[in-house]
């Protein structure tokens, strides 16, 4: 924008998503060119509404935390990524009851089975009226003692409208037990000009 190009030397970018951008600088004189990448160099993250939580307070700003009775869903430092505190699902220490097994629990079981294991974190009335794009993003890790299957998340609209990332994934299971942080990025833009309901639910 503003009359500059990729070819100049303080390039200027609009970005039209929010995601994890990689640079790649080319420099070339008479003898040749050589090129440098910077990978995910940049996180874009867009305007953010007035529901931002880091959670900093030990307590959630926004989020309506609730669980059935063989989860719990907190806010505490063990879950933290770059703030002291973050939001934690865990389960209650007994899986007396799961439908599946700690390998082999399917999407259908974990959330239409299960429903005793269920955590939640609710945003009610996101208001996006106003808004050309919405997104949603966050730094999510799981960890597991029993077993990966018993570790599910996934994000609803409304409460029954369940929507995939940016890469297509709509149920979140750790791979190891020792996976990092990885960010979570959601394009609700289909919820554009409405109010709406955000859940995370584990």
């Amino acid at each position: 924008i503003n009359g500059t190009t990729s070819a100049s030397q303080h390039p200027e970018i609009i970005f039209t998503a929010p995601g994890v951008y990689s640079v790649h600088v080319t420099v070339a004189n008479a003898n040749g060119s050589s090129t440098k990448v910077f990978e995910d160099h940049f996180t874009i993250d867009g305007r953010n509404l007035p529901l931002e939580d880091d959670f900093e307070t030990g307590e959630s700003d926004n989020f309506i935390l609730s669980s059935n009775s063989k989860a719990y869903v907190k806010v505490d430092k063990r879950s933290a990524k770059e703030s002291e505190f973050g939001l934690h699902f865990t389960g209650a220490g007994l899986f007396t009851g799961w439908s599946g097994t700690p390998t082999g629990t399917t999407p259908q079981q974990a959330w239409n089975s299960n429903i005793d294991f269920h955590g939640f974190a609710e945003i009610c009335n996101v208001d996006a009226t106003n808004m050309p794009e919405v997104y949603l993003a966050f730094d999510l890790r799981q960890t597991y003692s029993l077993g990966p299957k018993f570790s599910w998340l996934r994000v609803l609209i409304n409460d029954t409208v369940q929507v995939a990332d940016i890469d297509g994934v709509m149920d979140f299971n750790p791979t190891t037990n020792a996976d990092p942080f990885s960010k979570k990025i959601f394009d609700l833009s289909e919820f554009k000009g409405t109010a709406f309901t955000i859940t995370l639910q584990s």
